[in-house]
Parts: C-alpha cells; sequence; structure tokens
C-alpha cells in the first residue's frame, strides 16, 4: 500500500507579501522601459541638454529597481528550491499511486486479484491520484510565478545596428583597344592603376568559444545578437540546472560586444568577476555555471 501525503504535506506555503513586492517592481521596471524605448524615438527636436536629463533620470530610476530586485533575490531563490522540492515530492508520490492501480490490473489479468478487490484498488487509487493531480496544479502554477520573476529578461533598448559594408568600388570604364601605341600606353597604366587599388576586405566576425573538459565543444560566430541559457531557442544551449533558461546574451553595437546578464539566479562571470554587463575584450573568459566560453576575435 502507498502512502498517502496529508493535506500539510501537500499544501505550498507561498510568501505572498515578497511575491507581491517582486511583481510590483518588475511591473515599474517595465514601465521605464518602455518609456526608454519612446524617448529613442522622440528625441528629434528635443535639445541634447533635455534628452540627456530625462534618459539619465529614467536610467537612475531602473538602476534603483535593479538594486531593489537584488534585494529580494535571495529570498526568491529559497522560495523557488522550497516549491520546487515540494513539485519533486509530489510527482514522485503521484507516481507510485499511479503504479500501484497498473501492478493491481496486471494482477487482476492474472487471476491474482478477484474483480472486487481490483475494482476496490482501483477506486481509492483514482480518488488519490485525483488529489495529486490538483496539488501538483497548484505547485506548478506557483513555480511559474517565482521563475517568471527570476527569469525575466532585461529588457534593454534594442543594439545600434551594425552599419552595411561601404559598396564596391566603381568598376573602371572599359577603353577599348585602337591601333595607336600612345593609346595603348594609356591603357597599360590605367590596368596597372587599378590593378593598385586594394579590394576592401570584410571584417571576419568574432567567435564564442565553448570548452567542456578543457577541449573545444562548439565555436560560433558571433554575427548577431547570441543568447545564452537552458532554453533550446537559445544559440548557446547550456543543459545545467544551475543555468537559467534566458541567461545571458551578447549584444552587438557597431564594433562592440556587450555581455549582458540577463538576471539569472546563479550570475555570469567574466575573468572570475560577477558582473551585470561587460564590454567583451579578445579572450576574455565568460563563465555560466560549470561552462567555460572563451571570446574570440
Amino acid at each position: 500500500m502507498v502512502p498517502k501525503l496529508t493535506e500539510k504535506e501537500l499544501r505550498v506555503s507561498v510568501n505572498e507579501k515578497l511575491l507581491e513586492e517582486a511583481t510590483k517592481i518588475q511591473e515599474e521596471k517595465k514601465v521605464l522601459q518602455d518609456r526608454a524605448q519612446k524617448l529613442e524615438t522622440s528625441r528629434q527636436g528635443v535639445s541634447e541638454a533635455v534628452y540627456n536629463r530625462v534618459k539619465n533620470d529614467y536610467f537612475k530610476k531602473l538602476e534603483d529597481l535593479k538594486n531593489r530586485m537584488e534585494g529580494l533575490k535571495k529570498d526568491l531563490d529559497q522560495e523557488l528550491v522550497t516549491i520546487t522540492e515540494k513539485k519533486i515530492q509530489v510527482e514522485a508520490n503521484l507516481k507510485l499511486h499511479v503504479e500501484e492501480v497498473e501492478e493491481a490490473k496486471l494482477r487482476h489479468s492474472l487471476g491474482e486479484f478477484p474483480t472486487e478487490d481490483y475494482e476496490k484498488v482501483a477506486q481509492g487509487e483514482t480518488e488519490e491520484i485525483k488529489r495529486l493531480e490538483e496539488a501538483l496544479k497548484e505547485v506548478r502554477h506557483h513555480l511559474e510565478r517565482f521563475e517568471g520573476l527570476l527569469e525575466t529578461p532585461s529588457q534593454k533598448p534594442a543594439p545600434v545596428p551594425m552599419k552595411p559594408p561601404p559598396p564596391p568600388p566603381p568598376t573602371p570604364p572599359k577603353i577599348e583597344p585602337k591601333t595607336s601605341p600612345t593609346i595603348t600606353e594609356k591603357k597599360a597604366a590605367i590596368s596597372e592603376s587599378t590593378a593598385k587599388v586594394p579590394l576592401e576586405e570584410k571584417k571576419a566576425a568574432p567567435s564564442l568559444v565553448v570548452m567542456e573538459n578543457g577541449k573545444v565543444s562548439e565555436k560560433i560566430e558571433v554575427d548577431h545578437n547570441i543568447g545564452i541559457g537552458r532554453s533550446p531557442a537559445n544559440d548557446v544551449v547550456l543543459k545545467e540546472p544551475k543555468v537559467s533558461r534566458q541567461h545571458a546574451q551578447i549584444q552587438i553595437d557597431g564594433d562592440n560586444y556587450l555581455l549582458v546578464d540577463l538576471n539569472s539566479s546563479n550570475g555570469t562571470y567574466v575573468g572570475g568577476n560577477k558582473i551585470t554587463e561587460h564590454l567583451l575584450k579578445p579572450n576574455d573568459e565568460i563563465r555560466i555555471g560549470k561552462t567555460t566560453m572563451v571570446f574570440k576575435v
């Protein structure tokens, strides 16, 4: 007989006050981010002094919200751990009760259990399974609420797009050959002069080298914004429990490459230092979870 979890064991005690405060911060943050985006599209016709004053005001308020959220992060992480443990406990117990019905059905089909005994077991276990499924639904709901707060990507203004490469130099006009030696000499001179003009080489994009056990496991060209995290939608997918679904991003701004931590649960490190934003330099060593990556130019 599989033991049943008590109502107390199934109940999830959520710190609603903490959740409410963190949610309010995220909502205020979104409002400010939207205004900052709108400011960029409304700067035409506004003096530089006024534009900078408003921009700095928004930046200061966003920093304040970020610091407030950092102050709650430890408690939020602990709540997430507690709810995750509850989810694992309920799922494990639910699995045992499902298997109990499956086993009773098999023994009944083999003639070991009379129909009356089988139906009694099946009815009792079905009711318990329903109770556990309802409890699990509630646990998952609370889990999603906290994960949403801890893994909401930082919405920054879109990076300035890379400048398109300049058009190739115009093709020199074709000179028809003529019998005059003077014209022939001029044609040769023009051809020689044109040959000396170097063709503009396309600058190679940097790369992100992913290391595992001291060996290169993956090399990704950084020719667009690079997402890093546990979600399969990322460019670099790190399947580690301590890595957030949307953990970090490399944002391209002209010739600059900015590594941004997306409010991850366990942080992003460059050269052993925890960062929020970091302008990448050649051979910078990035660590997320247990994975090391090297920025190569």
